[in-house]
């Protein structure tokens, strides 16, 4: 203790000999380091899908996504092999040559029946409900005469759809009537016309000169159908070419190199037609840019004969599967492109057929993907906005970007941080190629679950160049090529991406200044 307070004493009389005049300090000079965040955040595997994208994921009970993405390829209807040509019937009755005193009652002469054809093929129908169409009937006398007459039309095969009583019209004048509310019964394309001329009773002598027609015209004008029945014939027509964009695979795997485990996609053929109907898919193709396309094959094998329903108002569903499922998911397609035609009673010469004016043809796709998984090259990027005005650059003497990043997703990879200024311009890329791999995937078990995070927490030099451009920056481009991880053997295995699995990152430039402060 004697010689600590020898020490102290010596100390002090140390100091007490310096004059204040002599020594004085005006500033001195500090180099503190300061930390400048950039990014502080977590982001799931749901951060990574656009708006668009993400609608189409859903998650299971265990968290794991699958992409579930449904579409109407096709709603067609075959119409255009259905139309039902004008008919007219010109034709005349012969009268007798005669005279009477009078004529005390209404007397019939003489009738024609007609079969008339409706001179359609190969169709060869038995029924027709009308939604339009006319139906005029027109009489004269040749030679004209004042003869009092009438005719009567009967077509008794057409019936009222209110009263359910056959047509029937009578006198001489022209008449027209609207087909709409009448359905007609016919015998392969034919119907009956029976017309009758009539003499009026008459207290007048009457007499009907030599070679005396009555003439008549029975019309079928714009014919349309609610429905039609009978055997439509073996026909053919073509589906225009057609292109559906899938939005659901976004642009992220355009490049991508990738291999799904447990792909499901299917399509769902729902007819309203009660025939026969054969898909024949010329070119069924997926597609995507830069790429050749991929064929798809299904089951059962082109051409597809599709259900059909047994009563009218009703539909009939056919599943048809992708045989090369993974072969086309594994692609990646953003489109599908297909060119088809339809034949309906192929090889057939008889049948019970039927179809409504409603009456469609839709083909639905479904898809059901598990993120289930192994890929390489998917590339993600964001962009970030950046303001470093606060900080005094001159002062930064030396600056390290500082990357934390604490990963439960299975995906490693290369990231790069680009300069753009305040037009997206591209000033300069802020790391060097040995400094991007700063991703490290988390580790995963046999069955592609997750095991531990990746952990990377790395110091990056930043050489004074880069550090101007990032001061004079006002957006950071962020672009990374992702893989998913691998086995214990380098080797990549399915890995299961699920909602709750989260990235935190956590950046920042560690800058040392160089301070001269006054005192």
């Amino acid at each position: 203790m004697k010689s600590l307070s020898y020490f102290l004493l010596f100390g002090l009389s140390l100091f007490s000999c310096i004059d204040d005049k002599d020594y004085s300090l005006s500033s001195v000079d500090v180099k503190p380091t300061i930390l400048i965040p950039l990014t502080n955040g977590s982001v799931s595997i749901r951060d990574f899908l656009n708006d668009k994208d993400s609608s189409y994921f859903k998650a299971d009970k265990d968290g794991l996504l699958s992409l579930v993405y449904s579409e109407n390829l096709l709603s067609e209807d075959i119409r255009g092999l259905f139309s039902i040509p004008d008919v007219r019937v010109d034709n005349a009755i012969k009268l007798p040559e005669f005279k009477l005193p009078q004529v005390p009652e209404d007397i019939r002469l003489d009738s024609i029946t007609t079969l008339v054809d409706l001179q359609l093929s190969p169709e060869q129908l038995s029924e027709i409900s009308f939604s339009g169409g006319q139906l005029s009937f027109t009489t004269s006398l040749i030679p004209s005469s004042n003869l009092d007459y009438e005719l009567i039309a009967s077509l008794p095969d057409f019936f009222s759809k209110t009263t359910n009583q056959p047509l029937t019209i009578q006198g001489k004048d022209p008449v027209n009537i609207q087909l709409s509310n009448y359905i007609v019964k016919l015998n392969k394309n034919k119907f009956t016309l029976k017309i009758v001329f009539v003499l009026k009773k008459t207290t007048s002598v009457v007499t009907i000169g030599a070679n005396v027609n009555a003439s008549y015209q029975v019309s079928l004008l714009g014919m349309n159908f609610v429905y039609i029945k009978g055997f439509f014939g073996d026909q053919v027509t073509d589906i225009p070419a057609s292109t559906l964009d899938i939005a659901a695979f976004g642009n992220s795997l355009n490049k991508a190199s990738i291999s799904f485990s447990q792909p499901q996609v299917d399509f769902v053929v729902t007819s309203d037609y009660g025939v026969p109907v054969t898909v024949n898919y010329k070119i069924f193709e997926a597609r995507k840019t830069g790429a050749a396309p991929v064929a798809i094959s299904l089951n059962p094998i082109n051409p597809v004969l599709l259900n059909s329903p047994t009563t009218l108002g009703t539909s009939a569903t056919t599943s048809i599967a992708i045989t090369n499922t993974n072969q086309v998911i594994n692609y990646a397609p953003t489109q599908f492109y297909y060119q088809a035609s339809v034949n309906i009673n192929k090889g057939l010469s008889v049948g019970n057929n039927f179809l409504a004016d409603t009456s469609k043809l839709r083909v639905r796709l479904n898809v059901n993907i598990p993120l289930q998984a192994k890929a390489s090259g998917i590339m993600l990027s964001d962009t970030v906005s950046v303001d470093l005005s606060d900080v005094n650059q001159s002062q930064i003497e030396e600056a390290t970007l500082k990357v934390k990043i604490t990963n439960q997703i299975p995906l490693d990879g290369t990231v790069q941080f680009y300069l753009a200024d305040k037009d997206y311009v591209i000033l300069d890329q802020l790391l060097t190629s040995e400094q991007t791999s700063l991703i490290k995937g988390s580790s995963v078990d046999e069955s592609g679950d997750l095991k531990t995070a990746g952990l990377s927490d790395q110091s990056l030099a930043l050489d004074k160049t880069k550090l101007n451009k990032l001061f004079s920056a006002k957006y950071i481009i962020l672009s990374a090529i992702m893989s998913t991880s691998k086995d214990a053997n380098g080797n990549f295995v399915d890995v299961k991406f699920k909602t709750q699995y989260k990235m935190t990152v956590e950046t920042g430039i560690s800058a040392k200044l160089n301070l001269n402060v006054k005192i």
